[in-house]
């Protein structure tokens, strides 16, 4: 018989799940004697290229060769966070960032002869995103698909000043995204301007910037002083129904904002703008050495000090710091704080500094969504690491 799959991964998956395929010959592999030590090959080629050459004896069970390609796919895909803060589209990401197409080519092993290529997978393509808990299906990226790839509930803030607000879209095809922009003031509508954007290829994920300020650049004053609240609508010929995002405009003239971009759940780049107070702190590691706290000099004089300066006894001779910001969000929704839980899982996390976005790290290991019926309204504080060291002056 003739080798088959008996199992391969599906639409949309995970390069960071597992992506198992099984593989069967009921002659070959059930008969040992003939066949001396008969193994399933699996060769994985990534963007043309064999990657791995995966082997497999068939399971003593039920003759089967499986094989778990994940740990080769997640190698292949990348993270690129390069946004282009004055365009309302800031990047487009596709294969490599967003997706990774990979092939399969089955094979076989047996009276040390192997025989390549006996069956070939179509390619298949997998994504930059992450599943968590499923219940009765294998992958959460399907009901996205062109939609926004993100969680960020529909409500939300900005402030005019606001320079990055970003929002993942996912188009399946090269059709026209639109986004349209409506201002309001007191529940009436002042404007509506509307961007037009041709994704370059299928499935490649488009960043939307949708701060007050990246819309002015595009649509001179659209959002005013006069503006209460503006929403954004992300529309594909491929579905009906779509989420009307609302930002409300606030101001906190005490506060320095903490804008903060993270790769979401679902592989995109999502901002949350912590509005409440912040401080600034700092971690410091020292080296020192111990030496005695006089000199004798070549007539043996004893000396403490030179002039009016004593001998150090423990002398420093490296310093080191790392920076650290503490901020808080303003009062938090049930639904924000599911979503940002994202971000507090992140891998991937960027504080932006004017025109510049500085990698951070969060410093809790753990996270606790409140819910209104138990804790009221409550904020997030979270502590940021920066990823960066200084040194002060060696000695």
């Amino acid at each position: 018989m003739a080798l088959v799959l008996n199992t391969t991964p599906g639409n949309y998956y995970s390069a960071h799940d597992n992506l198992i395929f099984v593989a069967y010959e009921s002659v070959k592999a059930t008969d040992p004697n003939t066949y001396v030590d008969y193994k399933y090959i699996c060769d994985v080629y990534i963007n043309g290229t064999r990657e791995a050459r995966l082997k497999a004896v068939p399971n003593p069970d039920n003759y089967r060769g499986i094989f778990d390609i994940s740990t080769v796919v997640r190698n292949a895909v990348a993270n690129q966070f390069n946004p282009t803060l004055s365009q309302i589209r800031a990047d487009q990401k596709g294969a490599g960032y967003w997706f990774v197409d990979v092939q399969c080519k089955f094979g076989e092993e047996y009276n040390s002869v192997i025989y390549l290529n006996v069956l070939e997978d179509s390619t298949r393509r997998y994504y930059n995103h992450y599943n968590g808990r499923l219940l009765g299906t294998l992958t959460n990226l399907t009901p996205y698909a062109d939609k926004p790839i993100t969680n960020r509930p529909t409500t939300g803030s900005a402030n005019i000043n606001d320079t990055a607000i970003f929002v993942p879209f996912w188009p399946t095809d090269t059709d026209t995204v639109t986004v349209r922009v409506r201002t309001y003031n007191g529940g009436s509508l002042i404007t509506s301007v509307t961007s037009d954007f041709t994704p370059a290829a299928a499935d490649t994920m488009q960043l939307f910037n949708v701060a007050p300020a990246a819309i002015n650049a595009i649509h001179s004053n659209t959002i005013v002083s006069s503006t209460e609240y503006y929403t954004v609508e992300f529309l594909s010929p491929n579905i009906t129904g779509e989420d009307v995002y609302r930002f409300d405009l606030v101001c906190y003239p005490k506060f320095e904002p903490v804008a903060v971009t993270f790769l979401n759940k679902l592989g995109g780049y999502d901002t949350f703008v912590m509005r409440l107070a912040n401080r600034q702190q700092y971690e410091i590691t020292k080296k020192e050495f111990r030496q005695n706290k006089y000199s004798v000099d070549s007539g043996g004089s004893v000396s403490f000090r030179t002039g009016n300066v004593y001998r150090e006894q423990g002398k420093t001779f490296s310093s080191q710091y790392r920076e650290q910001l503490t901020a808080n969000s303003d009062w938090l929704t049930d639904a924000e704080y599911q979503w940002l839980g994202e971000l507090v899982f992140s891998p991937e996390v960027y504080i932006q500094q004017g025109s510049y976005f500085i990698p951070a790290r969060i410093k809790q290991t753990n996270y606790q969504p409140k819910q209104y019926v138990n804790d009221q309204l409550t904020q997030l504080e979270v502590t940021f690491d920066y990823s960066d060291q200084f040194n002060t002056q060696y000695r």
